[in-house]
């Protein structure tokens, strides 16, 4: 009997190992806090993305916070404020400057230089050169935000203009302006409008040779107030009050404003970047596409964009960088770049030809080949009181209140202020 109980509690003993060595042990998972911005939309590519993350990044758990737009830049600065922060933040290269001169960001060096995995050359290098600030980079970039001419192609269709080519001019850019402009009932008012300016003025201010400053990365003088800028200016105030062929901004607000006025037919061109596209692509009245910026005396775009980085209040660091990396690479783009939102940072071959073959529009080639001329901005901490201040002063330009030299003379006193 002795013998049989002893033997029984064996079997018992051994059952409950076997048993408990057969069940599986849950590891534990690291939490990533990813805090993001956009339109609901966005949201729905950035849910999916994560969820491709996930199922490749088994011992990490993505908490996703997605917070509005004009709501997201004051949560990041007041947690920060607060000695807390998200493990990855999407920051803009215009913003990205005033968290560095907080301190608040990881410089992103160091994971580059030991992640085999990762290539930085697989961007292009004026993508990547927008978040490098004293030789260090602080952010891995998501898009860049080229803007490209939107024409409808039925107006030009009708009215037998051809479609803008990559070698146009600003003289052939109005030529075309005049011939798209078109007051059909002869009452003065013209009921459609051959481009509107919209708040793209630094554009045309950098195509014609002008600048803010003599470096964007490290400003010492100020050189707005030069002919080249004067030339600008004033070739834009001349198509709203010389030619004609651009609404006012008053006209324009009454239509509702340049996106507006593209969709509804009541303007031939306007400049936008990429993230229009999920709009206009509802337009169902006109066929449409895209071209190149006329040439000034130089070629130039705009070159900014969003980022992923990093804070250094951040918890999980490590686990930050990998979803940054997933993000940031082929298998996150094939993802976010399918909204049509953004033009691709990343130039692999993968994503570029994915990026082409999206339409529409059927031109997208343009957003790719004028990366090569993208400007940066001004890298200064208040580059946003810096815009403010130039739509301030530039509002009595376009209400025809102030010539330009009045107006660039007060432009230049201020942006002095930012320099000292």
């Amino acid at each position: 009997m002795f013998k049989k109980t002893i033997t029984f509690l064996l079997l018992l003993i051994f059952s409950l190992l076997m048993f408990r060595c057969s069940k599986k042990v849950e590891v534990p998972k690291k939490e990533v806090f990813f805090l993001i911005r956009g339109t609901p939309d966005e949201l729905a590519l950035w849910k999916k993305a994560i969820e491709s993350f996930e199922s490749e990044n088994k011992d990490i758990k993505v908490k996703l916070e997605h917070v509005p737009y004009n709501a997201y830049w004051s949560k990041i600065e007041t947690m920060i404020a607060g000695g807390v922060a998200p493990d990855v933040i999407f920051l803009e290269s215009t913003r990205i400057v005033s968290f560095i001169k907080l301190n608040a960001l990881e410089s992103l060096d160091e994971y580059i230089k030991e992640d085999k995995e990762f290539n930085k050359e697989n961007f292009y290098p004026q993508a990547i050169n927008a978040y490098i600030y004293d030789n260090k980079i602080y952010g891995i970039p998501n898009d860049i935000a080229i803007y490209a001419i939107y024409y409808n192609k039925d107006l030009f269709d009708k009215l037998g203009v051809k479609y803008p080519t990559s070698d146009w001019t600003w003289s052939d850019f109005l030529e075309k302006c005049k011939a798209l402009t078109i007051d059909e009932n002869k009452d003065g008012i013209n009921d459609v409008y051959g481009f509107n300016i919209g708040w793209t003025y630094y554009l045309w201010i950098w195509q014609n040779g002008g600048d803010f400053f003599d470096n964007p990365t490290n400003p010492k003088k100020v050189i707005i107030n030069s002919e080249n800028s004067k030339e600008a200016l004033q070739f834009l105030k001349d198509l709203m009050y010389k030619y004609k062929v651009a609404p006012t901004f008053a006209q324009s607000s009454s239509f509702g404003g340049a996106q507006e006025m593209f969709m509804t037919g009541r303007v031939a061109m306007i400049i936008e970047g990429h993230w229009m596209v999920p709009q206009f692509k509802n337009i169902t009245t006109f066929k449409w596409d895209v071209a190149e910026l006329p040439k000034g005396k130089i070629k130039a775009n705009y070159n900014t964009g969003s980022c992923f980085s990093i804070p250094k209040l951040a918890k999980n660091k490590n686990e930050a960088w990998r979803l940054i990396k997933f993000l940031a690479g082929e298998k996150g783009q094939k993802i976010l770049i399918s909204g049509g939102f953004s033009t691709p940072a990343l130039k692999t071959e993968e994503i570029t030809k994915l990026f082409l073959n999206s339409t529409p529009p059927e031109n997208n080639k343009v957003f790719i080949d004028m990366i090569k001329y993208s400007h940066l901005p001004p890298m200064i901490p208040e580059f946003n009181e810096m815009s403010d201040m130039m739509y301030r002063e530039l509002d009595y330009l376009w209400l025809n209140k102030k010539n330009v030299d009045v107006v660039l003379k007060n432009i230049e006193k201020e942006l002095k202020k930012f320099i000292k």
